[in-house]
């Protein structure tokens, strides 16, 4: 594996060193027998130190929370305290006072009913002010916070964007799903996720509220200016609220849409959850194989095939750029979008992948047994000097494992 390390290592700081690079990135995989098949870092944690980036470098998820309260959800589905597709109102009552946003700016209540499927496929017509002028044209006019302020009302006073279950939105359904979760646990979310999946996974390094000695290893916030070159930034108010508390319990919002920290190897030992039906690394299992093949299964295929065939456009530039569609289709499973045929990387098609908005990215490849990640901390999300030597990156782990260029798999 060496020939492979020092590919990617390479991959890494040729992307760093070029112009308008970012300061640092790291990049890792794991195969389905908990292997750590590569784990490299290149660059600096910041702008503002010397401090060189590490392979235990802690960063804010954002979005790949999201995976985490996926697990959390499907295990209460599995004890029976959650249903998948029934209405959730019953469950959690504040959900069904959430109103729908008409065309002209006027709030109803939606006439369909909500439930935790929706919730975890983006399709309950939830949605994000950075990719929906409509929320975001509500935002401003209604003047409250937004939804990195932090706060439950910056989450969850947003509106519908449709009737739930008739089409698709990327948006803050999961901090919903999150609120159910903690709800019918009865126990903060923070709580659930490191009692119910980290405690038992063995894994110590993904929390809500870092400790002291996490914020000392902390990757720095940074922005890419309008010319391109790479600004040191602050952390968003949600973020700093976490650096700021000891407790999870003194959080204005515990947000499960966003409001995670790891480092790659324990993100890694998280996705390899997923590669082995259900099972940790240290043999401890968190999910059912059933449960884990449900989260794979393309669950749009059916009543909405194509929906996410458009390129995602940003309303928000500095928050994240235009989000192409995969040309070669792409599909939802529970929390994560599907890739419906092979990539030039190797990955196979059926393979899950996601993001964090400051530019991290995972994959997990049931099929060949491979996840993958790739972590930074600048916004806006989807930037080309991430995205590219992740690929690059993924496409050297399938090749050093087959001896094949992946785009002939």
């Amino acid at each position: 594996m060496a020939g492979m390390d020092a590919r990617i290592r390479k991959t890494l700081e040729d992307s760093i060193a070029q112009p308008n690079g970012l300061p640092g990135l790291v990049f890792g995989a794991i195969d389905r027998n908990g292997r750590v098949l590569v784990l490299e870092a290149a660059g600096k944690r910041s702008l503002k130190s010397a401090d060189p980036m590490t392979v235990d470098t802690v960063f804010p998820l954002f979005s790949i929370t999201k995976l985490l309260v996926a697990i959390a959800a499907l295990q209460l589905v599995e004890q029976g305290k959650i249903p998948l597709d029934d209405p959730l109102e019953d469950f959690f009552p504040p959900i069904k006072e959430v109103k729908l946003l008409e065309p002209n700016g006027t709030l109803r209540l939606p006439r369909n009913k909500i439930t935790m499927r929706m919730l975890l496929t983006h399709t309950a017509g939830f949605g994000y002010t950075h990719y929906s002028e409509a929320l975001y044209d509500f935002w401003k006019a209604r003047g409250g916070p937004e939804e990195a302020a932090g706060t439950r009302a910056g989450m969850l006073d947003l509106p519908l964007t449709f009737e739930p279950g008739t089409s698709w939105a990327y948006g803050v359904g999961m901090d919903w799903a999150g609120e159910v979760v903690a709800h019918v646990a009865g126990t903060d979310l923070a709580d659930y996720c490191e009692t119910n999946i980290l405690r038992p996974l063995g894994i110590r390094d993904i929390t809500f509220t870092p400790t002291e000695e996490q914020r000392a290893r902390l990757a720095g916030a940074h922005r890419r200016g309008r010319k391109g070159p790479v600004e040191a930034s602050q952390h968003p108010p949600f973020i700093q609220n976490a650096l700021k508390t000891g407790s999870a319990s003194s959080l204005p919002f515990i947000s499960g849409g966003s409001g995670g920290f790891a480092t790659a190897p324990a993100l890694l030992g998280v996705l390899a959850v997923l590669l082995r039906g259900g099972m940790g690394v240290n043999g401890e299992r968190v999910l059912k194989e059933e449960s884990v093949h449900e989260m794979v299964r393309d669950q749009l295929a059916e009543t909405m095939p194509g929906v996410l065939d458009a390129t995602r456009k940003s309303v928000r530039p500095a928050v994240t750029n235009d989000v192409p569609a995969d040309p070669s289709g792409s599909g939802w499973g529970l929390s994560f979008q599907l890739n419906l045929k092979q990539l030039h990387t190797g990955r196979s098609a059926g393979s899950a992948m996601w993001g964090g908005l400051a530019n991290l990215y995972y994959s997990i490849d049931p099929t060949k047994g491979i996840a993958t990640v790739m972590m930074a901390q600048c916004l806006p999300f989807f930037d080309p000097h991430v995205v590219q030597p992740w690929l690059k990156a993924e496409k050297a782990v399938y090749e050093s494992l087959t001896g094949t260029p992946a785009a002939r798999l």
